[in-house]
């Protein structure tokens, strides 16, 4: 219960930081999978006629997820079931989604084996978010067949979140978050010319999500997607025009849009190529020519996400962590007095106990502290 009622407190947390939800959902959602754990989830934000507009999966499958929008999402999923707006329209507030569907008819259909079945979907649970009424937003959960079955249990844990979600949702951001590298990077390897030859499973999904800003049927971001394509590409003939002696811009690209920043850094790989003696690999360094160029992709979050992923094992009260946070933004005591309805002596104390207890004197001390918690070891 104790854990339990942790993980609760960490999504409230998360839903009270006046964050835009694109950036605060991924972070969420993995939180609630400590609550209710799932194969895979996925949120869906929606329109005033329950039509989506955007969407976030984890684990995500470029290829799965475009063609569910461009050819299943309200045209061949209707084999199956209404539709996911239609189910959007009438759902419980937490529920069982098929539990109104045909289900041997569902687990047949082209849009079930297509879509779902490679996700591990099975047995999809849903909670509908909705602020004065309307629906603005769904969180689906799903297990595969061979996992242990939603319980009812898991709906009341799920039911307990939906007021942070709705939260999360009705508030509008508070200001334009400043952004800090995540620690979570993936690996591109391009040829001389910019052409793609490699994609780490992170960067794969990194570099969707750099792509789509939005992920929805009625939304068109090829010119997005070409346009980043070629900023990426142009970051290998850069290096290229380097190592030639020319005198280029860094070659460095950053990428802002509704999920984060994303930062494109290239470089050159060492080539290994065969020792005549064939009993080892050496590196080749004495030309370019023939050299593969690696692009790392960095993805930056909103400063407060981090920080706050990084209090949550310390050992410090819940008050002392929301004091804490603010005082790592750099707001003075009078201003976290303001943000939290209390004293300013009040602050002084809780101030004090924070220092005390992470073994620090200021709060730059305290944010260098924080942030080095959130790196990778």
């Amino acid at each position: 219960m104790a854990g339990r009622t942790r993980v609760l407190a960490q999504i409230r947390q998360l839903c009270c930081l006046g964050l835009p939800s694109e950036m605060v959902v991924p972070t969420l959602l993995r939180t609630v999978h400590l609550a209710v754990p799932a194969t895979s989830w996925t949120f869906f934000w929606v329109d005033e006629n329950c039509r989506v507009v955007n969407m976030y999966q984890y684990p995500v499958t470029p290829e799965l997820t475009a063609l569910y929008v461009a050819e299943f999402y309200g045209k061949k999923e209707l084999e199956a079931w209404p539709g996911a707006t239609q189910v959007m329209k009438t759902a419980a507030d937490v529920d069982w989604t098929l539990r109104e569907v045909d289900r041997k008819k569902f687990f047949r259909s082209e849009f079930y084996e297509t879509c779902l079945r490679p996700r591990g979907s099975y047995e999809p649970i849903h909670a509908a978010i909705r602020v004065e009424g309307r629906l603005r937003g769904v969180l689906m959960l799903d297990r595969g067949s061979g996992e242990k079955p939603f319980m009812g249990s898991d709906l009341a844990l799920l039911e307990r979140i939906v007021p942070y979600l709705r939260h999360a949702l009705e508030n509008p951001p508070t200001s334009d978050p400043a952004l800090t590298d995540s620690g979570e990077f993936g690996l591109m390897i391009l040829d001389r010319a910019g052409r793609l030859q490699f994609l780490c499973p992170r960067a794969r999904r990194l570099w969707f999500y750099a792509n789509h800003s939005r992920i929805a049927p009625d939304r068109r971001s090829h010119g997005q997607e070409r346009s980043l394509s070629e900023g990426v590409a142009g970051l290998a003939r850069r290096l290229a025009a380097i190592a030639g002696g020319h005198e280029m811009a860094p070659p460095v690209i950053h990428h802002r849009n509704a999920w984060g920043r994303f930062v494109f850094r290239a470089y050159w790989l060492e080539q290994a190529i065969a020792d005549p003696s064939g009993s080892q690999s050496v590196v080749d360094t004495s030309s370019t020519e023939r050299s593969l160029i690696g692009v790392t992709i960095q993805y930056q979050e909103p400063l407060s996400l981090k920080l706050t992923r990084a209090m949550q094992d310390l050992p410090l009260s819940d008050r002392e962590k929301a004091v804490c946070l603010l005082l790592a933004q750099g707001l003075s005591h009078s201003a976290i007095a303001g943000h939290l309805n209390i004293r300013p002596t009040t602050v002084k104390t809780y101030v004090r106990r924070v220092y005390e207890k992470l073994g620090v004197t200021k709060s730059e001390d305290l944010l260098r502290k924080l942030i080095s918690i959130g790196l990778p070891g």
